[in-house]
């Protein structure tokens, strides 16, 4: 439960740093950003290296690289994107580099996203969910 909560901090952390500075990364074309933590227990600090994110010419996020509190390599997430920079493809890989999860999403001529899909890491789809946009609303 610990790691579960961990992963989705990290996840998290990591789509604020894109979703709040994708124009900046873009801009001062940012190309690595690498996250080290250090906890006090003492006054003696230890410092681990907690992610490293890469980013391309568009400042998209395309690898996160989280590290447990040991420094120790824990997860990769790479991510596609299409030609309007909107978000195709999630990969996530475990410690052995074998993929785990991906999920696909799909847009309309609007760039509307309509459709994303979770497969596992033998491609066997576990989930859909389906956007339908309306503009208007009925009585």
């Amino acid at each position: 439960m610990k790691q579960l909560f961990l992963i989705t901090l990290l996840l998290i952390t990591g789509f604020n740093i894109n979703a709040q500075s994708k124009a900046k990364i873009k801009s001062q074309k940012i190309k690595l950003v690498t996250v080290w933590e250090s906890r006090y227990k003492t006054s003696n600090a230890k410092e681990h290296k907690e992610s490293v994110s890469k980013f391309d010419q568009n400042g998209n996020l395309v690898d996160v690289i989280t590290y447990d509190n040991t420094g120790k390599f824990k997860e990769h997430i790479s991510y596609k994107y299409n030609k309007n920079n909107k978000k195709t493809n999630e990969t996530y890989y475990d410690t052995k580099g074998n993929v785990i999860k991906i999920i696909k999403y799909t847009y309309n001529e609007k760039n509307l996203k309509t459709e994303k899909k979770v497969y596992d890491g033998n491609n066997k789809l576990k989930s859909k969910k389906r956007y339908i946009y309306e503009s208007r609303v009925s009585d």
